[in-house]
């Protein structure tokens, strides 16, 4: 696709688009950002207005990156990148998506994405993680305090997954459910401190390449189905 005599879809083609203020926000609904950006940028402490709650970033078919700062979008209760095939990196900021007590992020069937970072207190409230049919995947990483109320989180069949690093006091206040299966990649996998208390299955099955296991204090506290399978590799055990 060719627009103003550039090809868009050229692996070298680069157009990311920053939103530095508020006043910016009009370029995530653009149709020419929708159809021409592979980045974008959301600097510190924007789209909180009260109206704005939900963020659906799918129509954007180019993109590759997306970075949003420090405490933006609270009071957003949806969040939708699901299907974007090429999506790589997605890194999110501290005290972001916030101030809700329930909501939804949907990031599936992104076939591309090899990087997800999410900083403390993001996510707070939300009750549904779908991180699913991302084959690429190779680090995940979510800070302290975020997604306090998912039940439930699945990491199965993500052959690319090399290191899975959950902060304190996440995912800490509802039963549910963690398991990592058939990760044949995965090195490193690290449940920090009061995450997962009330969680009460723990499965790690199938990842032979496994060499290092830390659960830290008070997490997965009231697991009463513990399996740990297939691990041939592994090396070191922490458990707090």
């Amino acid at each position: 696709m060719t627009i103003r005599g550039i090809d868009v879809l050229s692996p070298q083609f680069e157009r990311s688009i920053v939103v530095s203020s508020d006043s910016d926000l009009w370029l995530l609904s653009s149709f020419l950002s929708r159809i021409t950006a592979t980045g974008i940028i959301v600097n510190n402490n924007c789209g909180n207005d009260p109206s704005f709650t939900s963020l659906d970033l799918t129509p954007f078919s180019l993109l590759r990156q997306i970075t949003i700062g420090d405490s933006c979008f609270r009071n957003v209760r949806e969040v939708k990148l699901s299907g974007l095939s090429g999506l790589e990196s997605v890194v999110v900021g501290s005290s972001t998506f916030k101030n809700t007590n329930s909501g939804g992020l949907y990031m599936n069937g992104c076939i591309s994405l090899n990087s997800m970072v999410i900083g403390a207190n993001s996510f707070v409230g939300y009750d549904v993680l779908k991180c699913f049919a991302n084959p690429l995947l190779e680090e995940l990483r979510i800070g302290d305090y975020c997604f306090r109320n998912v039940t439930e989180l699945r990491l199965n069949e993500l052959s690319n997954l090399k290191s899975v690093v959950i902060g304190s006091n996440s995912f800490s206040n509802k039963n549910g459910a963690f398991s990592v299966m058939s990760c044949s990649s995965l090195k490193l996998l690290r449940i920090s401190s009061s995450s997962m208390v009330d969680y009460s299955v723990l499965n790690v099955e199938n990842t032979p390449s496994l060499e290092v296991l830390s659960i830290g204090s008070n997490a997965f506290k009231n697991v009463d189905m513990l399996r740990l399978n297939g691990l041939s590799k592994l090396k070191k055990v922490e458990i707090s």
